[in-house]
């Protein structure tokens, strides 16, 4: 009987000292693996593959038409319209996970006040579509998403278009001009 307990033991602990082993060398190689490959970003266009119902579209689109209407009824710059239009587009409904993630459903690249995500995007360089890690801003909520969306959007192209046209200078634009244009928008 005792040579049987004796054997039993020992094929108990020869299991043991195997699992340990095996375990051992299983942490080992994760942390190696992790350590070599870089952090996975998610896709900026990752979101379900289901269809989006009616239902969820409208929500969506009320969510952000709410705040857009209420910074055009303040500053009259950038339609509300096109506001929804671009966050409906580069978020598909707020399903993607850039906005899901950082709050930004117009897809801006860089960060806000300090604040950024990292994603993976599709570029086209040099006419050939590559997979890129780009920072993404992330904002605190949607009304400062669409406040600075709205700035971004009247630096780049509304501020900059007019004042070309108006002073014939591309590079500068009194404030005497600015005041022409939101003179002629409001008649």
């Amino acid at each position: 009987m005792k040579t049987m307990h004796r054997k039993t033991w020992w094929v108990i602990c020869l299991l043991l000292i195997t699992t340990a082993v095996i375990s051992a060398g299983l942490a080992v190689r994760n942390r190696h693996q992790a350590v070599k490959q870089p952090p996975r970003a998610p896709e900026t266009t990752q979101y379900s593959r289901q269809p989006v119902t009616v239902k969820q579209k409208n929500r969506f689109i009320r969510r952000i038409s709410a705040p857009a209407v209420a910074n055009f009824q303040r500053n009259r710059i950038i339609l509300p319209s096109v506001v929804v239009a671009q966050a409906v587009l580069e978020s598909h409904y707020g399903l993607s996970t850039l906005y899901r993630a950082a709050k930004n459903p117009f897809g801006i690249k860089g960060s806000y006040h300090g604040k950024s995500m990292a994603f993976y995007t599709h570029e086209v360089i040099n006419g050939k579509p590559i997979r890129v890690l780009a920072n993404f801003r992330k904002y605190p909520n949607l009304k400062a998403a669409i406040n600075d969306h709205n700035q971004l959007l009247h630096r780049k192209f509304v501020k900059q278009k007019i004042c070309s046209v108006i002073e014939r200078r591309p590079a500068y634009c009194s404030k005497t001009a600015m005041r022409r244009i939101l003179i002629m928008q409001l008649n």
